[in-house]
């Protein structure tokens, strides 16, 4: 008998991976993100505490000191242009000091030679931040695996090439579909994708899927359990991904999941992940704007506001890496022009070019909208997108907020737009919103139709739910074809 636990125990996880944690021992990966422009990052906190990250900010680097001075953090994230000190040299300075926390450089500053000066000073990784955020997450994920604890930590997920299992809402996903695993099947998951090099016996498989006094520990429940596994892993094309090793037991193939493509999933993160960034469009659509007529303002004023160029290349620095960001990649390119004009030493022959770009950068980000959706329906507005995709219509979906629409129907002058709602207290705001807004085709959604409409909504057209998202485009391509 004692031969045997000897065995089992062989191949259980080191202590730094076991995941029957206390909760005195158990705690979130936690961030510190340096950044100035706090548009930039309050998108990128959000989007990592949706991760189950615990993020705190700092818009200096003397901030950054006190943070890191009071608290540990498994990673940085780093600026470069930031108004106190230069990132580089901020790392450089941590470094000197004896800090071992990963530097992970975010900046909108991306040649050859920023890269190699971010790294040398110190950094672990010199990422854009126009890069595509998958992969900037990805790489987030990468560097907290390598960061060993004296306590054990809590990872809010597990990957094993595009295979995630979230292990706080205990749904995995695969690429950006979901994978529909019974609790069993996710605990069985989870001891592999734990212990993704080593060989498992059925017994250590067992004591770890199961409690310890289960009569369900027996050598063909735990064969039962691995062929439904399998079973729900050959649905996305991972058949192979959990091999038998004959006379040792089972081990996870790593290569299967890296070399696999997932087929993309509307219903997956990236779609939230593409729901946030229009929401941060929308949010941040007017600051923008403000930002590019302080630009237009100094480029004419330039001999009387020569005091006014560190806030106006820190203006264009920082567009060029939201704009970046929020995948508006032409508008980010001309901020970048903007921004190197700007430092230029012949500036004041450069002036009409420098026009030009600001005039230029304008019309990028004025694209008026086909259709504005005003609907607090996740699925519906899932479906919607889907099919305006295949349509090549735009959408932008209203920030939630009473208050907040108008001001987003002003600047954003959308042709048309489209209000789903039920209940009273819905209709009533969108009585409200349609007097705030200049005429233009609006659409009604809703289980029951008015026959007498408020003068505002005179003109509106009221569809019922019974259609579906191909319908109403349909319907709502036609108003827009007759003006």
């Amino acid at each position: 008998m004692t031969e045997k636990l000897l065995t089992a125990a062989s191949y259980l996880p080191e202590p730094n991976e076991f995941h029957r944690y206390t909760p005195s021992t158990r705690r979130p990966m936690r961030i510190l993100v340096v950044e100035d422009d706090k548009r930039f990052a309050n998108m990128l906190v959000e989007m990592l505490q949706e991760r189950n990250y615990v993020v705190e900010w700092a818009a200096d680097g003397q901030a950054a000191r006190q943070l890191l001075a009071y608290q540990d953090y498994d990673l940085l994230i780093l600026d470069v242009n930031l108004p106190d000190i230069n990132g580089t040299e901020l790392c450089h300075q941590l470094r000197q000091q004896g800090t071992e926390t990963p530097i992970l450089f975010l900046s909108a500053w991306d040649s050859s030679d920023d890269r190699v000066r971010g790294l040398d000073a110190g950094g672990d990784k010199y990422l854009a931040k126009s890069v595509d955020l998958r992969q900037l997450f990805a790489d987030i994920r990468a560097m907290l695996r390598r960061v060993e604890h004296d306590l054990i930590v809590f990872l809010p997920e597990l990957c094993c090439g595009d295979l995630r299992l979230d292990l706080q809402s205990r749904e995995t996903y695969y690429g950006d579909r979901p994978l529909k695993l019974s609790p069993t099947q996710t605990r069985l998951l989870e001891c592999f994708l734990r212990q993704p090099r080593k060989v498992l016996d059925w017994q250590a498989i067992a004591d770890y899927v199961y409690d310890l006094s289960s009569e369900l520990k027996t050598r063909d429940t735990v064969r039962s359990h691995l062929r439904g596994l399998r079973r729900k892993l050959a649905t996305v094309g991972l058949e192979d991904l959990i091999a038998t090793i004959y006379g040792l037991g089972y081990q996870l193939q790593a290569s299967v999941a890296a070399s696999a493509s997932p087929t993309p999933s509307p219903d997956g993160r990236n779609e939230k992940l593409r729901a946030m960034l229009d929401r941060s469009w929308e949010q941040y659509h007017a600051s923008i704007c403000d930002d590019i007529a302080a630009l237009a303002s100094f480029n004419q004023q330039l001999l009387r506001c020569r005091t006014q160029l560190p806030a106006m290349q820190q203006r264009a620095h920082n567009l060029h890496g939201l704009l970046g960001t929020l995948a508006h990649q032409p508008a980010a390119a001309l901020a970048a022009d903007i921004g190197r004009a700007l430092n230029k030493a012949d500036l004041l022959s450069q002036l009409d070019e420098l026009d030009a770009q600001v005039t230029q950068l304008r019309e990028a980000i004025a694209v008026r909208p086909d259709l504005l959706v005003v609907s607090d329906d996740h699925f519906f507005n899932i479906d919607l997108r889907q099919a305006a995709s295949q349509r090549q219509l735009t959408l932008r979906f209203a920030s939630e907020g009473e208050s907040a629409l108008p001001t987003q129907l002003t600047t954003l002058q959308p042709q048309t737009v489209l209000l789903k709602g039920n209940s009273s207290q819905q209709w009533q705001w969108f009585f409200q919103l349609a007097c705030s807004c200049q005429p233009r085709p609006t659409f009604l959604l809703a289980n029951e139709l008015t026959p007498d409409l408020p003068p505002a909504l005179a003109h509106a057209i009221q569809l019922p739910l019974s259609l579906n998202c191909t319908q109403i485009l349909d319907r709502i391509q036609q108003a827009i074809a007759t003006g």
